[in-house]
Parts: structure tokens; sequence; C-alpha cells
């Protein structure tokens, strides 16, 4: 058996966690409260996290047998893993940007022709702003950031599968499902790229040791199992969380314009009696103005994280995974785990297949 400062413990090594580099209006956004729930957020603390279980993990599981294709594996998932996340950065920016260009242009406007209409460079500014929606959109179209966010999250859920297995000693089987809502083609790049890269591992040698069948059955049920039920349960809670959010500060913005409409209604009747000057009231216009055009933007960013949705979907798959946790504390033989494991194949390519689906949905349009 090979020593435990073998290949395997230097690639560990080499994957360091590197921080992303947020451009700087981000950073300073991100530390309003409320906005935490809009501007994305990436922490690679999942692939940290799974490193160090390796490290914790791999005398128990004797890895060290498994050492060729198991680093395969692991580049696989370290690199779709780092290009999902900064194809994800660069969507949700662009996402951001064309809400903040929205309110602006609007903004804008209403600045020039209530209190400085004699600026006529203002409309470059507002003209500047729908432009730029434009072209981040363009931009966005031809770069593919969605898809090829969905894409490498994908490949890389498949590799976080296959990550899993090897350390076992299981081959990925290549567990199907179906595809009821024809948005995900089963002969897509991701899955010949998938197959072609499983063919192309060493053979996952046989490690005939009875007493590890007791810390397989407990690293799969811990790590990877409980992991993603913890995972979707937490995600339900912060889904919720930024539902309620963005829908409690969507009606504050809502019934804080309706009354401002109400109030200016109301000074503009009293004081054109009393022959006032009606000048003062612009910023109440101005007020019935904008705010509606921020509601509009949060509504928009509501509906496109499709909280409730995302929720059920998360749900389902909990109960699922909790279900194959019960039966893998009951496992007892090689026979039973390479059972059980089949099923979690099956829920995690299913689980795989339906995000892929419902986030196709969400991409930008115009």
């Amino acid at each position: 058996m090979p020593n435990t400062n073998s290949k395997l413990s230097e690639s560990l090594e080499e994957y360091k966690i590197e921080p992303m580099e947020w451009p700087l209006w981000l950073e300073c956004l991100s530390k309003i409260k409320f906005i935490k729930s809009i501007v994305p957020h990436y922490s690679e603390s999942d692939k940290e996290d799974m490193l160090s279980t390796l490290k914790a993990w791999k005398e128990r599981l004797k890895i060290e047998c498994l050492e060729p294709p198991f680093i395969q594996i692991l580049d696989g998932y370290v690199k779709a893993d780092k290009l999902a996340i900064r194809y994800q950065n660069q969507y949700r920016s662009a996402n951001f940007f064309i809400y903040i260009f929205s309110v602006l242009a609007i903004a804008i406007v209403s600045v020039q022709t209530l209190f400085l209409p004699n600026w006529i460079w203002l409309s470059l500014i507002e003209a500047s702003a729908l432009i730029g929606i434009i072209l981040v959109l363009r931009i966005e179209k031809q770069r593919s950031w969605h898809k090829k966010w969905l894409d490498y999250r994908y490949l890389t859920e498949r590799f976080r599968s296959a990550f899993f297995l090897t350390a076992v000693g299981r081959k990925y089987s290549g567990a199907q499902c179906e595809n009821p809502s024809g948005v995900f083609d089963p002969d897509s790049w991701m899955n010949q790229y998938f197959d072609d890269y499983l063919c192309d591992l060493g053979k996952i040698p046989d490690i005939e040791d009875a007493t590890l069948i007791t810390s397989q059955r407990d690293f799969i049920r811990e790590q990877w199992v409980d992991n993603q039920c913890d995972y979707h349960r937490n995600n339900i809670g912060k889904r919720d969380a930024e539902d309620r959010k963005l829908h409690n500060f969507g009606n504050i913005v809502f019934y804080f314009t309706l009354f401002i409409t109400f109030l200016n209604f109301l000074l503009m009747f009293v004081l054109d009696i009393c022959g006032y000057n009606l000048e003062c009231l612009k910023i109440f216009t101005f007020i019935s103005l904008v705010f509606p055009a921020i509601g509009a933007s949060l509504n928009a960013i509501r509906t496109q994280l499709d909280c409730r949705r995302m929720i059920q979907h998360s749900r389902s798959v909990e109960i699922s995974l909790t279900a194959l946790s019960r039966q893998l504390r009951n496992v007892g033989s090689d026979n039973e785990l390479d059972k059980v494991l089949h099923e979690i194949e099956n829920v995690m390519m299913s689980e795989c297949q339906q995000w892929y689906a419902l986030t196709t949905a969400k991409e930008l349009t115009i």
C-alpha cells in the first residue's frame, strides 16, 4: 500500500481556496444588510469542507489505495466548481446592474423634469443608463453566462457524486433519470464530457476488507447524504427569509408611495386654496415617480429568485435524502450498500436535473 505521504496528500494541498475578486461597488453594497439578500454571495467553503473531511477520513477509508482515479475525480470537481462560481458571479452581477440602471434612468429623468430642466446633459446620463441595460443583456447573451453557470454547476454536482462514490471504492454507475420538462438534454456536452472523463479513469481497485463497510457507510451517510440534507434544510430557511424580506420591503415601498401620493394631493389642494407656491411639493412628485420603479425592480428580483418553488424543490429532496439516511444506518453488507448508493445516485441526479430546469427559466430578458 502507498505510504501516507503519497501523491494524494500532496494534491490536497494544491487545491487551496483562492478568494473571489468582487467589484468595488459590489463589495460596498454588500455591507448593507438588506442588500445581502439580493447581491450574489460566493463562498468556496463547501469545497474547503470536503477537502478537510477527506483528510480526516482518508486513513479510515484507505483512500491511498484508490489514489490514481480519485485524484482525477478531485481535479475535475475543483475545476468545474471554480468555473460555475465564476459564471454565477458574472450572471448575477449583470442582473444587479440591470436593476440599478433601470431605477437610475427613472430617477434622472424625474430630477431633470422637476428640478433641473435646463441641465440638458442629464438626458445623456439617462440614455447611457438605458444603453447600459441593452449592452449588459447583449454581453450576457453573447457570453452565455447563465447557461455556462448552469452547465458547470450541473457538471460539478455529477463530479461530487463520483467524488463520494470513489472515496468508498465504487465507480459511478451513470444513473439517469427521466426528463419530463424537456428542458434538460440528456445528450448534452456535460453528460458526454463526464462520461468520457470517467472512461479515462484508472480501474478502481477492490479493497478486500470487511471492516471498511462500517466506515464507508458512515462516511456516505454523514458526509454526503446528511450534509446534503442540511444544505437543503438551510436553503429552505434562507429562501423563505429572502422571499419574506423582499415581500415586506416591496410592501413598504408600495404603501409609502401611496401615502406620499395622497399627501401630495392633499397639500396641493390646501396650498392652492391658500395661494401658496406649489414648488415645494416637487419632492413628493419625485418620490411618486421613482419609488414605483424601485418596487418594480424588487418584484422582478423576487420573481426571478422564485423562492417559493425552490423551497418546494429543496423540501422534496430533503425528504428523499432523510429516508435514504435512515436506510444507511441499517446497512451491513457490500450488496446492501451498493443498492442504497444506487438510490442515492438517482436522487442526486433527479435533484440536479430539476434544479437545472427550474433555473433555466430565470434567464435575463428585456
